[in-house]
């Protein structure tokens, strides 16, 4: 991505795909839907930091334009003090680090949900668990198409029930 904020966001959207196989994006609804209160607060908290300081960022930019048209309009800006146009400016360009940085912590909390929660997720589709890592990504490969494309998920990837879960 050509920015510091896109790529802080690309990089935890593509983490699980090299590392287990799946697309994040598309995943990502259910790992949520598995994660505990207190981890859902720690995301929230995060998410929440990120539109703080994009917000920042447009309206800080804003002000900043709307101040110089004025002055620019009405021939206010004296030299001497044309450097109080640019702290709006200045403003926005650290509200934008602020976001890139509150992203980075975002990206960490949802890769660690991946880590934690991908053996629950194999365990709620009624999938055994893998003992491999190419076993793995075979199988989060398929709960990827299945969950896209609407494929079956392939019978030789399914858990085998136990006498004790049939009864």
């Amino acid at each position: 991505m050509p920015t510091r904020f896109g790529n802080a966001v690309r990089s935890f959207e593509q983490h699980p795909r090299p590392r287990y196989g799946f697309d994040g994006v598309t995943i990502w609804d259910r790992v949520e839907l598995l994660l505990s209160d207190a981890e859902r607060e720690v995301i929230s908290d995060a998410r929440t930091d990120v539109a703080f300081f994009l917000n920042g960022v447009v309206v800080l930019s804003t002000v900043g334009v709307v101040l110089l048209a004025d002055a620019l309009w009405h021939h206010a800006v004296v030299l001497a003090l044309a450097w109080v146009y640019l702290i709006p400016f200045a403003l926005a360009w650290f509200s934008y680090r602020a976001a890139a940085s509150a992203a980075i912590r975002w990206g960490s909390s949802v890769r660690s949900s991946f880590d934690l929660h991908r053996f629950d997720l194999y365990n709620r589709l009624g999938l055994r668990t893998p003992v491999t890592d190419n076993e793995e990504r075979e199988i989060a490969r398929a709960v990827t198409r299945c969950l896209l494309y609407s494929e079956p998920l392939p019978d030789h990837l399914r858990k085998i029930p136990t006498e004790s879960e049939d009864t």
